[in-house]
């Protein structure tokens, strides 16, 4: 008999398909995935699960057998019915599935909403797995508002997964019941074979500097702007690209556009670039910046060591679980003057970026290899 497993989480995720993904056609475990909130799932989710195959061990929970009625359905029933509503659905799907294991990707909403549950079924509950994503404890762990709560999952689950060390340490200091599993990717990984294809220059012959754009509540996309922005002249030969770039960022370029002469292209926070898209900018760039006021271990950042990209990243993030600062990136305060000054010491040495290049390739290959990761995904629940 195979075993049962839900797991709980934003189904229109890139991050939570691409885990999922490790489990597709894995004989010895069905997969459901419950929706922690009424939106459309992520196409990769769809492609592997059972609304696209027929045959797939992967199911998205559902109201209604009508693909496109349920979602309507959800969203009508969580706006009578708020919170309670996915309380109410979560109870019945596991009375009637009977999991061994329930799986909460990401604290803050999955596995809130889990604890909210688990104190109503209380042994009925079923062996409870959490997940750390990004920096969720290491940031709203300060806040009164998810304090109590985080306290009680880490108590009140049975096994907890983080994707850096520093997350490890601080639930031991919380004070943890369950049982560590091994840190690993949320993402998933990277597909070597697929960045094997890939033909990119080396990186000092390289005239893009890339940026991710976020801002807002965790992203400092404006600090990466105004570092270039300080030393605009003595980048007059690089063509910058700002990605995912929120509102904020792009208002802030169209100020500064007649001014300062940079040369920059734009992709709005609703253009969704694919992966094929992002490897063709990495596989380009000679600088990535990643300012954040806090993050976890980044896929952009990720994406930038496997094809070559030089990364500057944030301190508050865990790069400096993945690069040696100096060596094989720049781990930057979040100080305009200080970014700006890491970005002129890697566009004028051409050996540094070079050797990072090579360096941080071998530690994609050994700690973020995507069939490595596969192998400890499925083992989460032997």
């Amino acid at each position: 008999m195979k075993q049962k497993l839900i797991i709980v989480g934003m189904v229109n995720s890139i991050h939570l398909a691409r885990w999922v993904e490790h489990l597709y056609k894995f004989k010895k475990i069905e997969t459901y995935i419950f929706p922690v909130f009424p939106v459309e799932p992520h196409d990769l989710l769809k492609k592997i699960s059972s609304i696209v195959d027929k045959k797939s061990n992967i199911h998205i929970i559902k109201l209604s057998s009508n693909y496109k009625f349920n979602l309507y359905f959800q969203k009508f029933l969580y706006l009578i019915f708020k919170k309670n509503f996915h309380l109410i659905w979560l109870k019945k799907s596991i009375l009637r599935i009977k999991p061994k294991y329930i799986h909460s990707h990401e604290l803050t909403t999955s596995s809130i909403l889990c604890l909210n549950l688990k104190n109503i079924l209380k042994e009925k509950f079923p062996k409870w797995i959490v997940s750390n994503w990004g920096s969720e404890l290491y940031y709203f762990y300060k806040f009164k508002k998810f304090k109590k709560k985080l306290k009680q999952i880490l108590k009140f689950s049975n096994f907890y997964s983080a994707e850096c060390d520093r997350d490890y340490i601080l639930a031991n200091k919380i004070g943890s019941n369950a049982k560590f599993l091994p840190c690993v990717l949320n993402s998933g990984g990277i597909k070597i074979k697929k960045i094997k294809k890939i033909k990119f220059l080396k990186t000092s012959l390289r005239k893009v500097i890339v940026v991710k754009g976020y801002q807002g509540l965790m992203g400092l996309g404006l600090f990466a702007i105004k570092a270039l922005e300080k030393i605009s002249n003595q980048i007059k030969d690089y063509k910058i690209i700002v990605y995912s770039a929120d509102k904020e960022v792009i208002e802030y370029y169209y100020k500064i556009k007649n001014k300062v002469k940079l040369n920059i292209k734009l992709y709005s926070s609703k253009e969704k670039l694919n992966v094929n898209q992002m490897y063709e900018i990495f596989s380009n760039s000679r600088i990535y910046i990643g300012i954040s006021k806090s993050d976890g271990v980044s896929t952009s950042f990720l994406e930038a060591m496997a094809l070559g990209t030089f990364p500057i990243q944030s301190t508050t993030s865990c790069a400096n679980e993945w690069i040696e600062n100096t060596k094989s990136g720049f781990l930057v305060k979040n100080n305009i003057t200080h970014v700006s000054k890491k970005i002129l010491k890697a566009i004028k040495d051409d050996y540094l970026v070079d050797n990072a290049s090579k360096i941080n390739l071998n530690i994609i290959k050994k700690k973020a290899d995507s069939n490595k990761i596969k192998i400890i995904v499925r083992n989460f629940y032997k």
